[in-house]
């Protein structure tokens, strides 16, 4: 597992931290210098109304960036969709497709579905229901790139040689690359689609590690 990080500061780092290997300082967070750090969104169990309420950031529970969390979190959207479409008397078929607009937050709507217009607005203006997409959208940016940085880490422990890890590993070090994210709502079931590949997140065995 990573640290569960809070603003600056590493709370605890449950299986080893990366050691102050060679030359390489480290940075008082128990990660040498370079080494990309995953910073979990802070998350009150399914009731994510706030989530990006800055103040409240050192007070809230930190929801780390996993598979599992995902899974969780979207049937939890998926029941909340399922209320909106049935309250709005609105068909769960044909295939709606949502995104995160990077820009202006807004959760866009792409379907050939007479009301799409209507559900961009209702999930919008739901303050349940846009938190949870943004959510979902931000931790699986993460969860994508985890594979990497725990083979990175393991790695780096293991060697004699961890400026050579480093090096192999470089492309982590620079900036974050950019993931297409997007979820796909049909019969009642939200699926994860990154980069054009449904379900592109890496799976957990019961132990909670990533394989």
């Amino acid at each position: 597992m990573i640290s569960s990080i809070s603003g600056n500061r590493a709370d605890h780092i449950p299986e080893g931290a990366l050691s102050n290997k060679g030359v390489h300082r480290n940075n008082g967070e128990a990660f040498p210098d370079g080494v990309p750090r995953i910073s979990p969104i802070p998350f009150k169990r399914f009731d994510p109304a706030g989530v990006s309420t800055a103040a409240a950031l050192l007070n809230e529970p930190l929801l780390l960036p996993a598979a599992r969390n995902v899974k969780e979190l979207s049937a939890e959207l998926s029941a909340r969709l399922a209320d909106i479409f049935s309250l709005s008397g609105i068909p769960s078929h044909p295939p709606v497709h949502f995104r995160v607009d990077e820009k202006t937050g807004r959760i866009k709507v792409e379907s050939d579905s007479p009301a799409a217009r209507q559900i961009e607005e209702l999930v919008n203006a739901d303050h349940d229901v846009k938190p949870l997409f943004e959510t979902i959208n931000a931790i699986s940016t993460h969860t994508s790139e985890m594979p990497k940085h725990l083979k990175f880490q393991r790695e780096y422990l293991a060697s004699n040689n961890p400026e050579q890890v480093i090096t192999k590993y470089s492309s982590m070090f620079g900036p974050r690359p950019d993931h297409r994210l997007s979820m796909i709502y049909s019969g009642g079931t939200i699926r994860m689609i990154v980069d054009g590949k449904e379900g592109g997140l890496p799976q957990e065995s019961q132990t909670g590690r990533i394989g």
